[in-house]
């Protein structure tokens, strides 16, 4: 008799593995298919010109989660199929039949394949870059009050490294930021447009939502990143304040974004960072590379030795969104201590910024002497200058609230090959950064770029121009506080319009003469209503002037209830939503 047993073959383990990997990668090509699908259009990246970021895009998708979701369901499903065995139900059979033709290495090969077919097609179709193209480094250094530069004539030396390093550069004594806080000012400078035509203000009408607030920069205007990287260009960003982020629509034309975290991503951090992303770069092509440095930005908390370096009160009152918020209803009292321990804490985030960033400024100038530097300031803070507050006490805190040169007179220095040093007292804007990278590139003929409301600085730097410049600004709506303001600098003169809102029923003019009253303590509104009158109709005439509600505005897209709870969360950090916002 025979003693042996049937012999039954064992599960196919190997098979099963081989179908979850094709379903990791087939799901991988489907959903990178699936996002990239529509956002050209969304982009409007065609009517620009951008042909080739659509294939970056695609190229660029990741889409681990789903993918992972995707190999896990095909293992079990195959798992289940096989240990059914000889089960002749139809969807069993199917499966049985799914996993032998999927799980073989001919069917992940060919799926590899199309994961990696997006990225052979943007690599083979990548714009060609123009010899002698140089890098661009843009660097925004947050809440940064040009009269508390000792190279712009503060009276205490809080960046030595900087005012020795401006020698060899070009440094505007009067840069004018387009906004007073950060994420319009900055939208405006990566898309030369005002606040209300770029659309990422605090609060923009939006049709369906009226309530809508932080309002992101929207997709469909053209950035500056989006040009650089259809020219060519190696694009990597840095950012420690969450409104300049992906999700508040700076990601775009970006080939790699880090974003930092509560008290990660300090000046020190980002340029360690920065440095190994330059260490890693091959020099194939020119390289823009972005960084955005928080450190001044409130709170004040500058790390050793740089706290108390200036502070010696033994106080430890600090200057956050509620003291802020506090100050302004009326519920908080400040003494003169109070303020001069914050205005000191202020200066020592500068003071430690400039010894970490100077270095390494040095370091790319060295290194790579082919490269244009731009630092810019997206804003200041306010100590109790201007304006009141509930109680009709003096003086106003932070940012965002009025159009007053503490925040948005801020220091603006270029630094680039063969480029002579001179200091340039003429105004400009900060609306002028991006016609001036198209000009040093020698892009404007590549593209249509007629909307930009900006010029180049180049013609101010040779020296051929030394008009001042007329600088729009404009803020308010958000509700913390709700003051709602346009305005107009031209050199000489200061109009500020006070629009209707919660807090005002009737707009009026308010008029400042820069020259014999620099700290904008004398308003001339009613005194010299004829001057007023004409700096407003020519804020009207030049197109910069919009009513909130003007339908050909942008319309708002996003708000905080949208972002993730830890975005949110660093958002409030900062002052910019409250427990309210929804």
């Amino acid at each position: 008799m025979d003693q042996s047993a049937p012999q039954t073959q064992g599960f196919p383990w190997i098979r099963c593995l081989l179908s979850a990997l094709s379903g990791f990668l087939a799901t991988w090509f489907l959903m990178a298919a699936v996002y990239a699908y529509g956002q050209p259009s969304v982009q409007e990246w065609a009517n620009q010109g951008f042909e080739w970021l659509s294939k970056d895009f695609w190229a660029r998708q990741q889409p681990w989660k789903e993918s992972l979701v995707g190999a896990a369901l095909t293992f079990v499903l195959a798992g289940m199929a096989e240990a059914m065995g000889r089960s002749r139900f139809i969807l069993f059979t199917f499966i049985r039949g799914c996993n032998r033709l999927f799980g073989r290495v001919t069917a992940v090969v060919f799926f590899t394949l199309l994961v990696i077919l997006p990225s052979g097609i943007a690599s083979m179709t990548r714009p060609e870059v123009k010899e002698g193209t140089p890098n661009v480094l843009l660097i925004c250094l947050d809440t940064w009050r040009a009269d508390h530069c000792n190279f712009l004539g503060y009276e205490r030396e809080t960046m030595p490294g900087l005012t020795e390093l401006g020698r060899e550069g070009v440094v505007f004594e009067n840069a004018i930021a387009q906004a007073p806080w950060t994420l319009p000012s900055v939208a405006t400078l990566f898309t030369s447009l005002i606040p209300s035509l770029h659309g990422a203000r605090s609060h923009q009408p939006n049709n369906e939502d009226p309530n809508v607030r932080w309002v992101v920069l929207s997709e469909q205007m053209m950035t500056l990143t989006e040009v650089l990287r259809e020219a060519g260009f190696e694009t990597s960003a840095y950012s420690r304040n969450l409104n300049i982020a992906p999700w508040g629509g700076f990601g775009s034309g970006f080939a790699s974004f880090q974003v930092y975290f509560g008290d990660d991503g300090r000046t020190d951090v980002q340029v360690r960072d920065a440095r190994k992303w330059l260490d890693q770069w091959d020099g194939d092509r020119p390289f823009f590379l972005y960084m955005h440095i928080l450190d001044p930005h409130y709170p004040y908390e500058a790390p050793a030795p740089f706290g108390g370096m200036y502070d010696k009160s033994g106080l430890d009152f600090q200057l956050t969104p509620p003291v802020v918020e506090g100050w302004f209803a009326g519920e908080i009292d400040i003494e003169p201590a109070e303020l001069t321990r914050v205005i000191d804490a202020y200066d020592e985030e500068l003071s430690y910024t400039d010894h970490h960033l100077v270095p390494f400024l040095k370091e790319v100038r060295e290194k790579y002497p082919d490269t244009w530097i731009v630092l810019y300031g997206d804003h200041g803070d306010e100590f109790l200058e201007h304006g009141e507050n509930a109680k009709g006490e003096f003086g106003l805190l932070g940012h965002g609230h009025s159009l007053y040169d503490e925040l948005v007179h801020v220091p603006l220095l270029i630094w680039g090959p063969d480029l002579e040093p001179a200091r340039i007292p003429t105004q400009v804007r900060l609306m002028d950064v991006f016609p001036t990278m198209l000009d040093i590139l020698n892009l404007e003929e590549i593209l249509d770029f007629n909307h930009l409301m900006g010029q180049s600085l180049m013609p101010v730097i040779i020296g051929e121009e030394t008009a001042d410049r007329l600088a729009p600004m404009e803020t308010g709506g958000d509700g913390r506080p709700p003051m709602h303001y346009r305005g107009l600098r031209t050199g000489k003169w200061k109009l500020i319009r006070r629009e209707e809102d919660s807090l005002n029923s009737e707009p009026f003019l308010m008029l400042f003469d820069l020259q014999a009253d620099p700290g904008e303590l004398k308003d001339l509104g009613e005194q010299d209503m004829k001057q007023a009158g004409s700096l407003y109709r020519t804020l009207v005439e030049k197109g910069w002037y919009f009513e909130s509600d003007d339908p050909k505005l942008p319309q708002g897209k996003a708000n905080p209830s949208r972002l993730g709870a830890a975005v949110k969360g660093g958002l409030k950090e900062l002052g910019y939503v409250d427990d309210d916002d929804s």
